[in-house]
């Protein structure tokens, strides 16, 4: 080690900088001209005129080369954890109500909150938006980890896999107390495994590498470290883990990885006064998501225990001055109607003294204590009220839901009566006009046909086409009415992919139907 030692020459009186190994063990076989002595008056010398050096300071000192390597070392874990994982990471796609453009939703809202102001009827608005995320593959035959809010109540699921492949998976099932969602799809083949790792392990200060597919940016690669293991989140009942990496909409559902590249962390999403991601980026630990997927998979055999009442937790401080016989507790806000807390006869303004004869400190977690899948149980409670404690017995026996409900195609009609519908593609269109092009913001002369109606069950709602699109060219064909896209339609070769230029007040999109 080099070390910069600050001495004084005794015949100049000037203080000077000494450059050479230094062992603290051997300072003292220094002459004494040149030791560093430590008595009062150098020090006080030395302070005055280095406020930021010690008497001596050890400053370490790298060599550019030894540096570069190390970082190298560094950058090549980081890399090889990202490239370990990349192959099963996919993007998830879920659709919700009918499709529109914001110009065709607004249009909508004008056209028929005018007729309801005339009429007396009620318009009610869809106004659900699609989400984007991301998800692991678990299992090589199809299996799929993801959030469970990226797909609860979607109409259509689609998953992309790493080499564009689009599938819908089969079956769909969740787990909103953790946030956890499992997807299966067939017919894929062998896919490429994440390994699920530990997160028991991590400490705050490790690296970690996050994984995913923000604003449909495949395969995103950030860094950071863990700022917490065990931060508590209002609505999870299981703490989370904390990161700093960076994390954007449709990050969710993807990994924070260790630096063997195993999936320690399931991405859920991130804390900010604002749309930008302010560096608190969170994760569903692998071990709670490890549980959560046995749970879904096997839901006959555990049940997720629910009390069914909102409570927050009371300081040693105020345990004190409300006389409790114990150091805390937890105030009961709220209880659910018909769950096993209004059953068993909890109040709100409750306070929970003690937990099958476990007394409720200030650390005390039951949301993560009820979180443990059981089978049905009977706990006891201690309850303080009115200045007397009462015991009530609470039965837990609620299953977890196994299935996401989702909608049927059918329980959105097609728009009625529109100027042509294209049943292969699912589309409602009609021949454009100048007060529609206005309406929609579009500058005229506009060329096209309008789509009016994309139903749920056809192929255009899957590939993203909305109410409020302009149809401009299919295939090599340029539209300009009906009679031309019926031409381009008809010619079409169904074993062919077909090819449609659409256009949004953002500009044109080109959108790919390969079969």
């Amino acid at each position: 080690m080099d070390t910069i030692i600050i001495t004084k020459d005794h015949k100049s009186g000037v203080y000077e900088q000494m450059n050479k190994p230094f062992d603290l063990y051997k300072l003292t076989s220094i002459s004494l001209c040149r030791q560093v002595a430590i008595h009062a008056s150098l020090s006080v010398v030395l302070a005055s005129c280095f406020p930021l050096l010690a008497v001596s300071q050890t400053i370490p000192s790298v060599a550019p080369e030894a540096a570069a390597s190390d970082a190298n070392l560094l950058a090549s874990a980081f890399r090889n954890a990202a490239n370990g994982a990349s192959p099963g990471l996919v993007t998830v796609y879920s659709m919700r109500g009918p499709r529109m453009t914001a110009a065709w939703r607004m249009r909508e809202a004008h056209l028929h909150g005018r007729l309801a102001a005339a009429t007396g009827a009620a318009f009610e608005s869809h106004s659900l938006t699609d989400e984007q995320g991301s998800g692991l593959v678990i299992d090589q035959s199809g299996l799929i980890l993801t959030c469970h809010h990226v797909v609860a109540a979607a109409d259509v699921i689609v998953v992309v896999l790493p080499d564009g492949r689009r599938c819908e998976p089969v079956e769909v099932h969740g787990d909103p107390v953790t946030d956890i969602a499992i997807l299966r799809i067939e017919g894929a083949g062998d896919l490429a495994e994440v390994k699920l790792g530990d997160s028991t392990d991590l400490q705050v200060g490790d690296w970690v590498v996050t994984l995913a597919n923000p604003f449909e940016l495949d395969r995103s690669v950030s860094l950071g470290v863990i700022s917490a293991t065990n931060r508590r989140v209002p609505g999870m009942r299981h703490p989370l883990i904390q990161y700093d990496a960076s994390t954007n909409p449709g990050s969710s559902g993807g990994a924070v990885l260790n630096l063997q590249g195993e999936v320690i962390g399931i991405i859920t999403g991130s804390f900010g006064q604002s749309d930008r991601f302010q560096g608190i980026g969170i994760a569903v630990p692998s071990s709670v998501a490890k549980d959560a997927i046995q749970r879904i998979q096997e839901p006959r055999r555990f049940e997720q225990t629910a009390l069914g009442c909102q409570t927050k937790a009371i300081s040693p401080s105020v345990a004190k001055m409300l006389e409790l016989p114990v150091s805390g507790g937890l105030y009961v806000e709220a209880v659910e109607a018909a769950s096993p807390a209004e059953k068993a006869g909890i109040q709100e303004g409750d306070i929970i003294t003690r937990f099958a004869g476990r007394p409720v400190g200030a650390d005390f977690a039951i949301d993560e204590v009820l979180a443990i899948p059981t089978t049905s149980a009977t706990t006891t409670f201690a309850l303080y009220r009115e200045g007397e404690t009462v015991e009530v017995s609470v039965k837990f026996a609620t299953p977890l839901p196994r299935n996401l409900p989702q909608k049927r195609p059918e329980d959105y009609l097609p728009r009625p009566d529109p100027q042509h519908r294209d049943e292969a593609l699912g589309l409602g269109i009609d021949e454009l006009n100048d007060r529609v092009t206005e309406e929609l913001g579009f500058q005229a002369p506009t060329s096209g046909v309008l789509v009016t109606d994309v139903h749920i069950a056809g192929k255009a709602y899957k590939e993203g086409i909305a109410a409020g699109m302009i149809i401009k060219r299919v295939n090599d064909q340029p539209i300009t009415d009906l009679a031309s896209y019926r031409a381009a339609t008809t010619q079409h070769s169904p074993d062919k992919p077909l090819l449609m230029l659409v256009r949004t007040n953002e500009g044109n999109h080109l959108v790919v139907f390969e079969e």
